[in-house]
């Protein structure tokens, strides 16, 4: 086979920067994008994402593979960089080493997984947070997942050397590697990763040069998915930022709750039962609220006097402002006067200007016609706007403090609307 030369990304996986020379250049829907002799920058493949970058201070935001050729979406407004031009291409290494880490991670898990335990990978997405694999085999418990993150952890800390070769895609039949198929547009040489005597895999995405580089790798969980189990882990510098992160978390909850480390969950629970507790109050008082309030409205007349309405009145207007009421209370005490006098029309009003709320009810049984008339007077009346149906309507209004200062005039304007 004729000597294979990859792209500096798989060639010198640890180099941050290069020299190259625009092959092309364009737009799409994507964005502006340029084409190079030579990158630094991977593609986005294998289950692993692209790497970030710049090319001559232009910001790569993605970098994909298009008809075998690597194309490096540079961000908004970017000027594309001539044809044939010398540029430099550097990219954002703590991005790449992170997906080095997490990458060689999955190898050995994946090989530890199916050599020692029988549990064959199915599928592999790197995250930007956490990465999973998924494994062919219905149930895993904790233990289970303890004893393959220890059998990793001992691959990790044999330091295998981990290298690459190409070789026909025609040899592949005759050896010991381990594959989930190559892409179908997939032509030429077939890569192969290597991890000691651990492990031989295609595979065209980019790995540290030895198995201590992962550091750790943590497994988080597992949960069922189509017929088997995905695992979910992190590697590398995620398993000590995630260490820092739950720290810190732990620290602020000791605060807070006055408890050590393990007390902190039945500090949590005492604490939920007593909020549980204080919100049932809550709502118990709540509703002696919308009670005494309902029962103090219904006990007006439209003009605001306490007494009873003259049966030869049009239906009853019932006027309150309650400003400090939220619009969950405003409809509760509606709803309840309405069961009170349900003669009445009750119009209610919270909040202060400009945010006002307004509530207009009436019993179900009420010409809903006229009760939109009715509403859309009183709207109008308040500079407000809202809608409904069935006998509720609720809107705004900048105006609520409108519905007391001249009861009697809003109640003839809502009359006239009612007997239009």
């Amino acid at each position: 086979m004729a000597a294979h030369v990859p792209a500096a990304y798989l060639r010198e996986p640890y180099r941050t920067a290069i020299e190259t020379t625009v092959a092309a250049c364009g737009d799409d829907v994507h964005g502006p994008w340029v084409e190079l002799v030579d990158t630094v920058l991977y593609p986005e493949g294998g289950g692993q994402p692209s790497d970030r970058g710049s090319v001559d201070g232009r910001l790569v935001t993605d970098v994909q593979r298009v008809a075998g050729v690597v194309r490096h979406v540079l961000e908004a407004g970017a000027a594309c960089p001539a044809t044939n031009a010398p540029v430099r291409v550097e990219l954002d290494w703590a991005r790449r080493f992170d997906h080095m880490q997490q990458h060689t991670g999955q190898h050995v898990l994946t090989a530890v997984a199916a050599d020692r335990f029988g549990w064959q990978t199915t599928a592999f997405h790197l995250g930007p947070e956490t990465s999973d694999i998924e494994v062919a085999v219905r149930e895993l418990g904790r233990d289970e997942l303890d004893a393959l993150e220890a059998a990793v952890a001992s691959e990790l800390r044999a330091a295998h050397a981990v290298g690459s070769t190409y070789v026909d895609r025609a040899d592949l039949g005759g050896r010991a590697v381990r594959s989930r198929g190559l892409p179908e547009a997939h032509s030429g040489p077939v890569r192969l990763v290597s991890i000691g005597t651990l492990d031989v895999a295609t595979c065209g995405g980019t790995h540290v040069a030895n198995t201590a580089e992962v550091e750790a790798l943590s497994l988080l969980g597992a949960e069922r998915l189509r017929g088997g189990m995905r695992l979910t882990w992190v590697a590398g510098g995620r398993v000590r930022r995630r260490l820092a992160e739950h720290e810190a978390r732990t620290a602020a909850l000791r605060r807070a709750l006055g408890a050590a480390d393990d007390a902190l969950l039945d500090a949590m629970r005492a604490r939920g039962e007593r909020l549980a507790a204080a919100e049932r109050r809550a709502d118990e008082l709540e509703a002696e609220i919308v009670r005494l309030t309902a029962e103090r409205i219904a006990l007006m007349r439209d003009d605001g006097a306490r007494a009873e309405p003259s049966p030869d009145d049009p239906p009853t207007m019932l006027i309150a402002h309650e400003a400090s009421a939220s619009a969950a209370r405003l409809t509760a005490i509606a709803r309840a006067v309405t069961a009170l006098r349900p003669e009445s029309v009750v119009v209610v009003a919270g909040g202060t200007a400009p945010d006002g709320r307004v509530v207009i009810a009436s019993a179900a049984t009420t010409d809903d016609r006229r009760m939109r008339a009715v509403a859309d007077t009183l709207f109008a009346v308040l500079d407000g706007r809202g809608g409904g149906r069935n006998g509720l309507y609720q809107g705004s209004t900048p105006s609520p403090e409108r519905l007391t200062s001249a009861p009697a005039s809003l109640a003839a304007a809502v009359r006239v609307a009612w007997l239009r």
